[in-house]
């Protein structure tokens, strides 16, 4: 049985990330949307992942090769989550539900590692060692008509509902950008997760995805 995927990649920017600005009324704050990178940026990432032995189809990107990745002593970390369960799950695989809603939460650390393999009693935790995070996300080819994904960070006020009905370029260039992020979370930001950055996730008939980090060289 195939376990289809979506994908979430994150690298690390030289930019440094900026705190989020300050809202007096937090429900009266305007979200903002994913967006899909510049041909640059997709260009940069996808010669970053090929370095490290990761194809990705030409034609219609569905995702990468399980067998390829790698969590080794290199600069690439990658998490895949999937709605299918293996037999015998690798050390960088986090189960999901394909509906309901689940935390992601990124802690910072020595090295990489999923603490939480299981988000289907709606969180899971990756520790992933400390730096400025620029993140894209990536979906799997293979989405469904009633298939959508919610992804909401709160702290950055972003809030989109990804489906193949609402962005009709999800069939062909999957890439999302969700921007500059650190890790740890500074103090002084008074995050109401503390140092820890976190994604909302809300699925509906979904598949999976993929997350990416590169720590940003000094």
């Amino acid at each position: 049985m195939l376990t289809h995927l979506f994908l979430v990649v994150v690298i690390a920017a030289t930019p440094q990330a900026q705190p989020p600005k300050t809202v007096t009324f937090p429900n009266m704050v305007t979200t903002t949307e994913l967006t899909a990178p510049p041909d640059a940026e997709l260009s940069e990432l996808e010669a970053l992942l090929k370095a490290e032995g990761i194809e990705i189809d030409a034609e219609d990107l569905e995702g990468f090769q399980t067998q390829s990745l790698l969590n080794g002593n290199g600069p690439l970390h990658i998490a895949q989550f999937v709605t299918n369960w293996p037999r015998r799950p690798k050390n960088y695989q986090v189960k999901v539900p394909a509906n309901g809603a689940f935390k992601l939460t990124l802690q910072a650390g020595p090295r990489f590692e999923v603490i939480d393999n299981d988000a289907s009693d709606g969180s899971t935790t990756i520790q992933l060692p400390a730096g400025t995070l620029r993140t894209w996300m990536h979906l799997d080819a293979k989405w469904k008509q009633n298939s959508s994904l919610r992804v909401e960070d709160t702290l950055y006020y972003v809030n989109d509902t990804l489906s193949s009905a609402k962005k009709k370029w999800l069939d062909r260039n999957r890439w999302l950008k969700l921007g500059n992020r650190p890790l740890p979370v500074p103090s002084d930001w008074y995050s109401p997760d503390g140092n820890s950055f976190v994604l909302q996730m809300t699925a509906a008939n979904a598949s999976g995805f993929e997350m990416v980090w590169l720590k940003r060289k000094k």
